[in-house]
């Protein structure tokens, strides 16, 4: 994420970049269900978490699968359209 803000000096501008917490099990929740996507699947029980996921992140799932689901799909969507070309049909 970018963060850009005015400072007190109007020629002045403060940019920061936020990398991501990668331990934070939102942010794991995400790249499982964009890697999922990547591969094809749903995220349907049963089929296989990446190895190492950790229980923190396995218990987001867990907890609504429906939702887990819809977010391996809006990445599936996403992928799809970024590869769509204009004039295409």
């Amino acid at each position: 994420m970018l963060e850009i803000r005015l400072e007190a000096d109007p020629q002045a501008i403060c940019c920061e970049m936020a990398l991501p917490d990668y331990r934070d099990p939102w942010y794991l929740y995400d790249r499982i269900a964009e890697d999922m996507a990547r591969k094809g699947l749903t995220g349907a029980e049963g089929e296989p978490l990446p190895p190492g996921v950790t229980s923190d992140v396995a218990d987001l799932i867990d907890a609504d699968i429906e939702a887990f689901q819809r977010r391996v799909r809006a990445f599936k969507y996403a992928r799809e359209m970024a590869n769509v070309r204009i004039g295409d049909e």
